[in-house]
């Protein structure tokens, strides 16, 4: 239930129960008068705590996404696979072409920093799978 619906509701209900109080035609003591309060204080403390329940509960419909890159796609010449020394192949965003390409590597998620030993060379960068997984655009070479 939406606050407003829930403010409707407590609102229409304070009505009925103030026009029984008026149709009864009688005077009220301090008793009735004191339930009667007590009662629309709950109402009200009850409303309260759902609506600030509400409010505390982080939104599953909008996932956190990487900032600056989300609407950005990292560049394609930077997407290499790499051969390992054992014959298995990564895919990967090379560290030193996205530097060159003005990519704020610090951005980009560290658990997905990769080093890849091939037989002749060591290269760093970004596993190609977790950058996706992470939410960010990526090609495949």
């Amino acid at each position: 239930m939406t606050s407003k619906k829930f403010i409707a509701t407590i609102a229409s209900l304070a009505m009925m129960v103030t026009g029984f109080s008026a149709a009864q035609a009688k005077a009220m003591d301090g008793d009735d008068l004191a339930k009667i309060l007590l009662g629309a204080t709950a109402l009200v403390v009850v409303g309260k705590a759902i609506h600030s329940n509400k409010n505390d509960k982080p939104s599953h419909a909008t996932p956190s996404k990487p900032p600056h890159v989300t609407t950005k796609k990292l560049p394609n010449k930077c997407s290499k696979t790499f051969k390992t020394h054992n014959e298995r192949r990564v895919a990967a965003y090379e560290t030193n072409c996205l530097h060159r390409e003005r990519v704020n590597v610090r951005q980009l998620p560290q658990q997905c920093r990769v080093t890849i030993r091939e037989k002749k060379a060591t290269h760093k960068g970004f596993e190609t799978h977790c950058l996706q997984r992470k939410g960010y655009r990526v090609s495949w070479k």
